[in-house]
């Protein structure tokens, strides 16, 4: 449930975000929790705006960023870390002797694990993980805004944007084992509370309005 509301014409949106307070209920109508938190009802926002996409801006999200040269736009690359629950970015650079090295055991693990292996996270929920290659030659001024220091660097993101570095010796084995603990001691917010929409949100909040001619209208998004 997202509330918005619009000024007379319908063309501003006021911000309202700190007016209202969202509080997870049960199907009887009865509390289930404390209110949700600004930094939750954010996540839940990016999540179902990232997730509401069409199969042509599904392929962009899920491509690689090889080259500047393929037909793909790559111009979010923030969008592309976090359009799935979890992702494992590969930074390299094709001058890398290390990157070279490691390129087919980086082929074999995402042919075995991207999209297909699955893991369990905090929650007890099931999960995949999205492997994905960004070539810091081409996209240098990402990597550089990502602060990318040595090649390779494998990073797992979060939906959410925050992620961990993996730092064991670069074997198919360790990248699962990773994958696997990281998963598992992680708590996803958007998993906590997609399970608790399914039951209702009860929304209680104040509105202050100027006073002049005019009106407003809410408009309740599920």
């Amino acid at each position: 449930l997202k509330l918005g509301v619009w000024d007379k014409f319908g063309e501003e949106k006021m911000n309202s975000t700190d007016a209202f307070h969202y509080i997870p209920i049960d199907h009887k109508g009865w509390a289930r929790g404390v209110s949700y938190t600004k930094e939750e009802i954010s996540v839940l926002e990016q999540a179902d705006a990232r997730t509401d996409v069409n199969e042509v801006e599904k392929k962009e999200l899920d491509s690689d960023w090889s080259s500047t040269d393929d037909h793909f736009r790559h111009q979010d690359f923030d969008a592309a870390v976090t359009f799935h629950d979890f992702t494992l970015v590969n930074f390299f650079a094709e001058w890398c002797i290390h990157c070279r090295k490691f390129s087919p055991t980086w082929m074999e693990a995402s042919d075995k694990v991207s999209d297909k292996m699955s893991f369990t996270n905090g929650q007890g929920l099931e999960v995949k993980v999205k492997f994905l290659k960004m070539n810091c030659v081409d996209f240098g001024e990402h990597c550089k805004q990502a602060q990318i220091a040595a090649f390779p660097t494998l990073r797992l993101y979060k939906r959410d944007g925050s992620f961990e570095v993996f730092t064991q010796k670069r074997t198919i084995d360790n990248i699962i084992s990773f994958l696997t603990t990281t998963i598992r001691n992680s708590h996803l917010i958007v998993a906590q509370h997609h399970a608790i929409f399914n039951e209702g949100c009860q929304v209680m909040g104040t509105l202050r309005v100027p006073r002049v001619p005019g009106h407003f209208h809410l408009q309740a998004e599920a």
